[in-house]
């Protein structure tokens, strides 16, 4: 009985639907960083709304100082979680990939542009297990990089409220 040689053809697929799924893992992470820019965005704009009820459209009202400078710390925090957003989003982190010369070398060498499917599938796979590697590094820096923005988003809704229950306890109405 002839010995099934297909093996490779499993191991390729896999190695292939690998980098895949890290394309996919980096995309999600990366809308996590627009969802935490417009979250940020948003609250900011809630803030400022805020900022205007408490103090008057002239600003002259706030009867806590202490209080104003929370809130300020708070839009800071903003700020700071929406710009983290924008980078885990938009930043163009590089990965390993195939260059140049490599590509070129599959057609300019006869011996690979002849050689066997079984070690084409490895020449791919090799390059295709650097790029799944490299993805990785660059999704988790990504991915640490979120969960600060979304720790600074928490810290900043957590002043924002020690803010308005200042005030408000100063006012009399807490």
């Amino acid at each position: 009985m002839a010995e099934d040689s297909s093996g490779y053809k499993v191991r390729a697929t896999y190695i292939a639907e690998r980098k895949k799924a890290e394309f996919e893992a980096r995309k999600r992470v990366e809308d996590r960083g627009g969802t935490i820019t417009a979250a940020s965005s948003a609250l900011v704009t809630f803030v400022f709304g805020i900022t205007v009820f408490l103090t008057g459209k002239d600003f002259t009202k706030l009867v806590s100082g202490s209080a104003a400078i929370i809130l300020l710390f708070a839009l800071l925090a903003f700020t700071v979680s929406a710009a983290l957003g924008i980078f885990v989003q938009n930043a163009p982190l590089k990965y390993k990939a195939a260059d140049q010369p490599t590509l070129e070398s599959f057609l300019q060498q006869n011996a690979l542009w002849n050689s066997s499917e079984r070690d084409a599938a490895n020449d791919c796979a090799w390059l295709d297990i650097d790029s799944i590697f490299s993805l990785q590094e660059t999704t988790k820096l990504k991915a640490r990089i979120a969960t600060v923005a979304l720790s600074v988003q928490a810290l900043a809704i957590l002043l924002l409220v020690v803010s308005l229950a200042l005030d408000f306890h100063t006012r009399g109405l807490l």
